[in-house]
């Protein structure tokens, strides 16, 4: 995940938190409570956030494929399922990614006997 996307969670959560809390405080005025409210506020936030940023994220992956395609033709409802099919599958990449890395570890300490 992107480094913006990462800040982007948490500024989410962060408002969730600060948001829940001031109004559990202003309507209860008990403060443990308001933590409490504060919390579920936080955790509430930060994954409608998550769910928002997957949308963006995969409206944004599917917009380039469409860039990238060949030329345009005019019939739209053609389009939808191409662009389905020349979707990057989550699951390749990480077995791609996974081939990349290195399997066997170095030693830290290299020694002689």
């Amino acid at each position: 995940m992107n480094d913006d996307a990462k800040f982007f969670f948490c500024l989410s959560g962060f408002i969730g938190f600060l948001l829940f809390f001031s109004i559990g405080f202003a309507l209860h005025g008990n403060a443990s409570f308001a933590l409490l409210l504060g919390a579920l506020g936080c955790l509430f936030l930060s994954l409608s956030g998550r769910f928002l940023l997957g949308m963006v994220l995969r409206g944004n992956l599917l917009m380039k494929v469409d860039v990238s395609e060949e030329p345009k033709e005019e019939n739209t409802t053609a389009k939808a399922p191409q662009s389905v099919k020349n979707m990057i599958d989550p699951a390749e990449l990480a077995a791609q990614a996974m081939s990349e890395a290195a399997t066997t570890p170095k030693p830290l300490v290299e020694t002689k006997a």
